[in-house]
Protein backbone atom coordinates (compact mmCIF):
# COMPACT_ATOMS: atom_id res chain seq x y z
CA UNK A 1 0.00 0.00 0.00
CA UNK A 2 1.42 3.03 -1.17
CA UNK A 3 0.88 6.41 0.89
CA UNK A 4 1.17 9.94 -0.32
CA UNK A 5 1.32 13.37 1.88
CA UNK A 6 2.18 16.56 1.28
CA UNK A 7 4.37 18.67 3.81
CA UNK A 8 5.13 22.51 4.42
CA UNK A 9 9.00 22.23 5.63
CA UNK A 10 12.41 24.63 4.94
CA UNK A 11 14.90 23.13 2.38
CA UNK A 12 18.23 22.19 3.95
CA UNK A 13 20.05 20.86 1.48
CA UNK A 14 20.74 17.87 -1.15
CA UNK A 15 22.88 15.13 -0.11
CA UNK A 16 24.71 13.67 -3.24
CA UNK A 17 24.72 10.00 -1.93
CA UNK A 18 22.89 7.32 -4.56
CA UNK A 19 20.37 7.82 -4.55
CA UNK A 20 20.28 11.85 -3.41
CA UNK A 21 18.75 12.46 -0.07
CA UNK A 22 17.04 15.83 0.05
CA UNK A 23 17.24 16.99 3.70
CA UNK A 24 14.57 19.22 5.57
CA UNK A 25 13.09 20.35 8.80
CA UNK A 26 10.08 21.15 9.82
CA UNK A 27 8.52 22.26 13.41
CA UNK A 28 6.63 19.64 15.28
CA UNK A 29 4.65 20.60 18.22
CA UNK A 30 4.41 18.38 21.19
CA UNK A 31 2.12 17.85 24.21
CA UNK A 32 2.19 20.58 26.41
CA UNK A 33 3.46 23.48 24.01
CA UNK A 34 6.84 22.64 23.81
CA UNK A 35 8.07 22.92 20.25
CA UNK A 36 10.78 20.74 18.45
CA UNK A 37 13.07 20.99 14.78
CA UNK A 38 12.81 17.48 13.09
CA UNK A 39 15.32 17.20 10.55
CA UNK A 40 14.80 14.47 7.53
CA UNK A 41 15.83 13.13 4.43
CA UNK A 42 13.92 11.60 1.44
CA UNK A 43 15.25 10.06 -1.81
CA UNK A 44 14.97 11.95 -4.94
CA UNK A 45 14.79 9.21 -7.45
CA UNK A 46 13.49 11.16 -10.42
CA UNK A 47 17.15 12.72 -12.14
CA UNK A 48 14.08 15.55 -13.70
CA UNK A 49 13.09 16.47 -10.21
CA UNK A 50 16.64 16.86 -8.10
CA UNK A 51 17.74 19.19 -11.18
CA UNK A 52 14.08 21.60 -10.31
CA UNK A 53 15.56 21.03 -7.17
CA UNK A 54 18.77 22.13 -7.47
CA UNK A 55 18.05 25.56 -9.91
CA UNK A 56 14.86 26.58 -7.95
CA UNK A 57 15.28 26.08 -4.23
CA UNK A 58 18.07 27.57 -1.93
CA UNK A 59 18.67 26.74 1.92
CA UNK A 60 16.25 28.19 4.43
CA UNK A 61 13.64 28.54 1.17
CA UNK A 62 10.27 27.21 2.59
CA UNK A 63 8.88 24.53 0.55
CA UNK A 64 5.62 21.97 0.38
CA UNK A 65 7.12 18.74 -0.53
CA UNK A 66 4.95 15.16 -1.88
CA UNK A 67 6.35 12.44 -0.48
CA UNK A 68 5.31 8.29 -1.38
CA UNK A 69 5.64 5.74 1.24
CA UNK A 70 5.57 2.19 0.41
CA UNK A 71 4.47 0.48 3.68
CA UNK A 72 3.78 -2.87 1.93
CA UNK A 73 7.41 -3.27 0.61
CA UNK A 74 9.92 -4.36 3.15
CA UNK A 75 12.72 -1.49 3.57
CA UNK A 76 9.06 0.36 3.65
CA UNK A 77 10.78 3.07 1.25
CA UNK A 78 10.02 7.11 1.34
CA UNK A 79 11.09 9.24 -1.90
CA UNK A 80 9.88 12.48 -3.00
CA UNK A 81 7.51 13.29 -5.71
CA UNK A 82 7.06 16.91 -6.03
CA UNK A 83 7.95 20.30 -4.72
CA UNK A 84 6.90 23.65 -4.93
CA UNK A 85 8.91 26.64 -3.47
CA UNK A 86 6.23 28.78 -1.39
CA UNK A 87 5.43 32.78 -2.33
CA UNK A 88 6.95 35.00 0.05
CA UNK A 89 2.83 35.73 0.83
CA UNK A 90 2.25 32.55 2.25
CA UNK A 91 6.07 31.90 4.30
CA UNK A 92 5.00 30.76 7.84
CA UNK A 93 7.23 32.44 10.52
CA UNK A 94 9.36 28.63 10.70
CA UNK A 95 12.63 29.81 9.40
CA UNK A 96 14.19 32.36 12.21
CA UNK A 97 13.43 28.91 14.37
CA UNK A 98 15.11 26.61 11.93
CA UNK A 99 18.19 29.15 11.71
CA UNK A 100 18.26 29.28 15.43
CA UNK A 101 18.00 25.34 15.58
CA UNK A 102 20.82 24.69 12.85
CA UNK A 103 23.40 27.00 15.01
CA UNK A 104 22.72 25.04 18.05
CA UNK A 105 23.00 21.48 15.76
CA UNK A 106 26.26 22.54 14.48
CA UNK A 107 27.97 23.61 17.45
CA UNK A 108 26.94 20.13 18.81
CA UNK A 109 27.10 17.74 16.05
CA UNK A 110 29.70 19.83 14.25
CA UNK A 111 27.46 19.89 10.88
CA UNK A 112 23.83 20.70 10.39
Amino acid sequence: MKETVTVRAIFAGIIENDPPQLVFTKLLSRPGGKEMIHTQMVSVLDPSLLAHLRTEVAPEDEIEIILETDWSAESIPTELKGFSRMKECCVSDLRPVIKAHAATSEKVAGHV
